[in-house]
This record gives C-alpha cells, sequence and structure tokens, in this order.
C-alpha cells in the first residue's frame, strides 16, 4: 500500500527548503557518514563519490524548527488528514496523526540508501522535493518480497507503512532532494 498525493505549494516549498538545506550544508558537516546509508555487507563496494547530505545523524537538530512552516500550513496539515481519511480511520471517530520525527536527505549523482525501514511510527512518508529523474523515486519492498509498483514525480508525497523495507538506489541525475517523515494516526478510545 503506497499512498501517492501532491503537495500544495510545491514550488513555494522547494525553493524556500533548497535554499534551506544549502545553508544548513555550510555550517553543518551534513555528509551522512556511510554507515548509515549502505549494509555492511557493502562497504566495499559503495562508490567513492556516494555523497547523501541530510541533518539525520546531526545530534544537535532542531528538526521541528526547521521544518515548522510545512507541518504548520494548513495544506499540509489538511492532506495528512486526508490520508487518515484514506485509511477509513473516520469510521472510528475522530482521529488525529502526530509527526514523530522529520529530516532532510539531499543525494549527489550515484547517491544512495540502503534496504532500512522506520520503526516505532505507523507511516514513513517521502515528499519528492527535487527528483529531475522520476526513476530516482524510492523503492519499498512489499510483504511479499517484491518491489511495488508506483508513480511519483517531483512535488508529491508517497506514504507507506513505516515496517516496510525501502531504499533510494544510486541516483542517476545530478541531485535529488526528499524530505521524509514519520507519522502515526490516533484512533478515539472506547470504553467498555
Amino acid at each position: 500500500m503506497i499512498f501517492v498525493n501532491d503537495v500544495i505549494n510545491h514550488e513555494e516549498h522547494k525553493r524556500m527548503y533548497l535554499s534551506r538545506i544549502e545553508e544548513y550544508k555550510k555550517t553543518h558537516d551534513s555528509i551522512m557518514p556511510i554507515g548509515y546509508t549502505a549494509l555492511p555487507s557493502e562497504l566495499e563496494k559503495v562508490s567513492k563519490d556516494h555523497v547523501v547530505h541530510s541533518d539525520f545523524h546531526i545530534a544537535d537538530k532542531n528538526h521541528l524548527d526547521f521544518f515548522k512552516e510545512l507541518f504548520t500550513n494548513t495544506d499540509m496539515r489538511n492532506l495528512l488528514t486526508k490520508i487518515g481519511g484514506d485509511l477509513h480511520l473516520n469510521e472510528f471517530g475522530e482521529f488525529t496523526w502526530m509527526l514523530e520525527s522529520v529530516w532532510f536527505q539531499q543525494y549527489e549523482k550515484n547517491g544512495e540508501h540502503c534496504w532500512h525501514n522506520h520503526p516505532h511510527c505507523h507511516f514513513t512518508n517521502v515528499y519528492f522535493l527535487e527528483m529531475p529523474n522520476e526513476k530516482d523515486k524510492t523503492e519499498v519492498l512489499g510483504l511479499n518480497n517484491k518491489l511495488y509498483s508506483y508513480e511519483a514525480k517531483e512535488g508529491q508525497m508517497i506514504t507507506f507503512p513505516g515496517f516496510l523495507q525501502h531504499r533510494s538506489n544510486a541516483i542517476t541525475s545530478d541531485r535529488k532532494t526528499i524530505i521524509s517523515f514519520n507519522t502515526s494516526y490516533q484512533v478515539p478510545k472506547f470504553m467498555s
């Protein structure tokens, strides 16, 4: 199950966050250590020009301030509520969603991120902030051990269960930038 949705005001978000990421890279060591992006068995074969920037591995990060505008605007809040509706959570009454964590990743040509999942959340969301080549989209492995087939392009966000294995294969374009975040949903508690 993968939900694909358009992010409203994408061009505005893209300009703001690409600029903000460039500033962040000037003042932080944003290159992810290879141990974050490659499996131990892959370390020897990882390309020397494998570069992935992120704020995920930086201890002094303040993600919520960095991404505050994205998650306080009505459009994103409505989109996350829509996804809850697509999951039919409204059948249980009024539900809420929670933002568990958020970070950016920026892949330079040949940059990649190995198979992994996101524990401690219900859903993983990947907003394709910058993705010139649609073939560079995130790959998601289903429970049947086969890749999910879906179409997505820059300006869209995919949502899928956080326990599913996923990766970014070595990108073919010069750069790809995503905003990744984890969400969970809560339905009302019923008293017996």
